[in-house]
């Protein structure tokens, strides 16, 4: 998959302690066009995530049901959620260090909306 086929858009958090950011992605597919998918969020953790070297936990959309988040955005080859999970972290990154050369702390991010291509 090419960065072409894939937009990320980061929208981070501002007061938030655990939530840092939300993402969107679009995916382009040959017969519909780009397929959006919204509510991927990234969030603190106390687990140090070794696939990204960094304490963040990045999750696909869920919905509440019953007291119990459920995930309802499935990947086939765990391959490919690393993939993707890879690319919202470093458009994540990005769009932190944008805000962050602001001379804005660690916490206190400008809340935004920026697409990442």
């Amino acid at each position: 998959m090419d960065n072409e086929d894939v937009k990320i858009t980061i929208i981070l958090k501002k007061g938030s302690p655990k939530l840092l950011a939300n993402a969107t992605i679009s995916i382009e597919t040959v017969y519909f066009g780009f397929v959006t998918i919204k509510g991927f969020q990234i969030w603190n953790s106390r687990v140090f995530n070794e696939r990204l070297q960094e304490a963040i936990n990045i999750e696909p959309p869920t919905i509440m049901s019953y007291g119990r988040p459920y995930n309802f955005v499935y990947f086939e080859k765990d391959q490919k959620w690393f993939d993707l999970e890879t690319r919202i972290y470093d458009a994540f990154v990005k769009e932190r260090n944008i805000n962050m050369s602001g001379n804005l702390s660690d916490t206190e991010f400008e809340e935004t909306n920026k697409e990442i291509e």
